[in-house]
């Protein structure tokens, strides 16, 4: 018995991405390969191109965004971020992303002590009022 694996296509393009996190070329079903933005291992990258009416077009941006737009079935807006929930960078599964705004995404790395106190004052006061304000 194979599994079978449901593809969700990214919105403008011709690729298609899975729950895994994979993507796909939806003409070819050709899996693509993502590589890592640094020698830390914590960002994956999707760089392709292709030609439609004539016009060439590509996505060079974060494995985490393609994933997220195919989820949402929209392109995400300028200011929203793909966050993962588990706060693993290299998790790029579906039900590990949701969409949160910029601050939102530093407050929650934060939180969980992925990044290191803010040397400002200010920005310490505005974090927690923030924070107050979600419970």
């Amino acid at each position: 018995m194979s599994s079978y694996i449901k593809w969700y296509p990214v919105p403008n393009t011709p690729f298609e991405a899975n729950e895994a996190g994979q993507i796909r070329n939806s003409n070819t079903n050709r899996v693509l390969k993502s590589f890592y933005k640094d020698k830390r291992k914590t960002r994956k990258k999707f760089r392709s191109q292709w030609v439609e009416n004539g016009i060439t077009c590509q996505i060079n941006t974060a494995l985490a965004r393609v994933v997220l737009t195919a989820k949402l079935g929209r392109p995400l807006l300028p200011w929203e971020d793909a966050c993962h929930i588990n706060g693993d960078n290299t998790d790029d599964r579906m039900e590990n992303l949701e969409a949160k705004s910029r601050l939102r995404n530093i407050i929650d790395e934060y939180k969980i002590g992925r990044l290191h106190p803010m040397p400002n004052e200010e920005i310490d006061k505005a974090i927690k009022a923030l924070m107050s304000l979600k419970k």
